[in-house]
């Protein structure tokens, strides 16, 4: 349960004969949040533990349809969310615009962890470009961040 007493989820990995609690994913562990942004340094990509959505947000930033697929961000709190930005012909646009494109979707929300960036000198403060798709979901494959044992950074708990 969380703070504001709603359902949370638990995620276990299999280390050996037993399991651990993967806390990285359960408490969304991000080096990133949308609100912090603004801290971030000039294109130094952050980890970030998000809910990806379908978006169509082309104005501003030096951001063009033919150039990047648009999707927003959040984390938990759909009001605090960023725009976010794959470059055409990558492998993080690649993906999402496969998952997009699957007729069988009905909701296009889907938890994610990738590597994000600041967006272009003219982007706005809640613009970021996509770097690089991790996987689906908050929980590495294999329990990859468990052997890292990466505990430092930021989580939306």
């Amino acid at each position: 349960m969380r703070v504001d007493h709603s359902p949370g989820t638990i995620f276990f990995l299999k280390e050996g004969d037993r399991y651990v609690i993967d806390w990285e994913a359960t408490v969304g562990f991000s080096e990133l949040l949308p609100g912090e942004v603004a801290k971030l340094p000039d294109c130094e990509p952050r980890l970030m533990r998000a809910v990806l959505v379908e978006a169509v947000f082309y104005q501003t930033g030096g951001y063009t349809e033919d150039d990047f697929l648009c999707v927003t961000l959040h984390h938990r709190d759909q009001n605090e969310f960023l725009w976010a930005y794959a470059p055409m012909g990558s492998n993080a646009e690649r993906v999402i615009s496969n998952y997009l494109a699957e007729k069988s979707v009905e909701i296009r929300e889907r938890a994610v962890t990738l590597k994000v960036r600041k967006g272009t000198a003219s982007a706005q403060p809640n613009q970021v470009e996509i770097v690089e798709f991790q996987h689906w979901g908050w929980v590495a494959p294999n329990g990859a961040w468990l052997r890292q044992g990466s505990t430092s950074g930021r989580s939306g708990g």
